[in-house]
């Protein structure tokens, strides 16, 4: 039997609804009248695809890295739990 391994990187096989889910997980700290939240969001995308190019990680790790990167560059406090948010909602998207 072959092994296949398949990756979804336009969301052609999964809805990936990173961008409403990072605005719920940071709710309780986006300031949002001074974030521009189109530009973190579009920097927090930017660095995840960056990370996939680079040698094999886990998702999980990519997911919690770039947003610990895309939070600090627009001055955002990190915590675990915020990375650890978005991998618990990734097989909850359709």
């Amino acid at each position: 039997m072959r092994e296949i391994v398949t990756f979804d990187a336009y969301a052609t096989l999964i809805n990936f609804e990173l961008g409403p889910t990072t605005l719920k997980a940071l709710e309780d700290r986006l300031d949002l009248d001074n974030l521009d939240v189109d530009e973190f969001l579009d920097d927090f995308r930017v660095m995840r695809f960056q990370a996939v190019l680079e040698a094999y990680r886990p998702y999980h790790e990519i997911l919690h890295s770039s947003l610990r990167n895309a939070m600090r560059l627009h001055g955002l406090e990190y915590r675990d739990s915020d990375g650890d948010a978005l991998v618990e909602a990734v097989p909850t998207f359709g």
